[in-house]
């Protein structure tokens, strides 16, 4: 169950830093954009990882086993 949960929460902030990527890409200031993003149902439960993300802190979250 836990690899279950990890790998859902591992490509939820995979698809995060996706769209991330392509917003600046797209020339989107990156401060707004991450703000924009954390007030959205999608990034709702993942407060304190998007908080992380916007410091640049893209150190592991979770444990593998």
């Amino acid at each position: 169950m836990k690899l279950v949960v990890n790998t859902l929460l591992g490509i939820g902030m995979q698809a995060i830093a996706e769209a991330v990527a392509l917003g600046e890409k797209a020339g989107l200031d990156r401060n707004r954009l991450l703000d924009v993003l954390s007030q959205t149902a999608v990034t709702l439960r993942m407060g304190r990882r998007l908080q992380r993300t916007m410091k640049g802190d893209y150190s592991p979250q979770f444990p593998f086993a």
